[in-house]
Order: structure tokens, then C-alpha cells, then sequence
């Protein structure tokens, strides 16, 4: 004699109402399922995995019940537990592939980005280079005319120290004055 599927197929349909609920405790909520108010969903992979698991175990042994064996009522309960879990698991493929594609769109992106990034600092660094470059020429020869301004005035040697303080003078008095404001704060 062959034992009767009905009780295992009831198994397998708590056991799937189960699997939902707990891999979607808002839904169970809604409904009034008491036992997931305080329960949110796990996104990561391993819940998924063991979701998908337990949906292929499901699934497995649904396939497994002879529908011979089955009422009517009991087949359709059995080809809705199949249906529903390959239907589950459709979507959370096709969740991952899209989970996967916009994460290669925002991979790509990034190293779009990178790449723009490197190419303007290393023309920016090429730019300030250029532009530091220049500067220190400038100041070389502003350094040389007001040399030559003071020798030709007669002041000689005396012009070096003087040009010196002054300089340091604006760079302290500059440095004061950003000290006192965050003395200030």
C-alpha cells in the first residue's frame, strides 16, 4: 500500500508559506500573519541562497507526490506549489541579472570616471608645473630688476636685506591677520 501524499503535500505547502513570509516578513504583515511585525527582509546573498534552496526543495519534493494518489483539489495544490516555486525563482534570477547589469553600468561609469579624473590631473599637473615654472622665472626676474634698481640708485648690498624684510614682512602681517580671525572663532 502506498502511504497517502496529502499530509506531505500540507507539509510542503506550510512549508512554503513559510519559505514566502520569511523571505518577505512585510507581506507577512499585511496579511496579519502573527510572528514577522518585528522581522525585516535579509538582502543579502546567503538568504537568498538559502531561499532559493529551500524553494528547490519544495519544488523537488512536490514533483515527487504521485498525483494519481492526489483529489483533484490536492493535484491542483500540488501543481500551484511547482508553478509558485519556479515562478519565485524566476524572479529572483532575474532580479540578480538585473542587480548584475546596473552594477556593470555603474562599474563602467566608475571607471569612466577614473579615467576622466586621471587625465585632468595630469593635465592640471602638467598646467601647474608650466604655471610654477613661469612664476619662479618671474619672481627671478623681478628679483634681478629691483637688483639692479637699487645698484643703479647707489643703495647696493643694503637693498638685499631690505628687500628680504619686506617680503617677510608682508608674509607675517598676512599670517597675523588669518591668525587673528581664528583666534576670533
Amino acid at each position: 500500500m502506498v502511504p497517502d501524499p496529502a499530509p506531505a503535500l500540507a507539509r510542503l505547502s506550510d512549508d512554503y508559506f513559510r519559505c514566502w513570509l520569511t523571505a518577505d516578513p512585510f507581506t507577512a504583515t499585511e496579511f496579519g500573519v502573527p510572528g514577522y511585525d518585528a522581522e525585516v527582509p535579509d538582502p543579502g546573498r546567503a538568504a537568498e541562497q538559502a531561499h532559493l534552496a529551500e524553494l528547490e526543495r519544495i519544488a523537488t519534493e512536490a514533483a515527487a507526490l504521485d498525483p494519481r494518489a492526489l483529489d483533484p483539489q490536492e493535484r491542483v495544490t500540488r501543481s500551484m506549489l511547482e508553478r509558485l516555486a519556479a515562478d519565485r525563482r524566476a524572479e529572483l534570477a532575474a532580479r540578480r541579472k538585473r542587480e548584475a547589469e546596473e552594477y556593470a553600468r555603474w562599474r563602467a561609469r566608475q571607471d569612466a570616471l577614473a579615467e576622466h579624473d586621471r587625465k585632468v590631473r595630469r593635465f592640471l599637473l602638467g598646467f601647474g608645473a608650466a604655471v610654477g615654472t613661469g612664476l619662479v622665472a618671474g619672481i627671478g626676474v623681478a628679483g634681478w630688476l629691483v637688483w639692479h634698481a637699487f645698484a643703479a640708485a647707489g643703495v647696493g648690498l643694503i637693498a638685499v636685506p631690505l628687500a628680504l624684510l619686506a617680503t617677510a614682512g608682508l608674509v607675517v602681517g598676512g599670517h597675523r591677520c588669518v591668525t587673528v580671525v581664528q583666534h576670533w572663532h
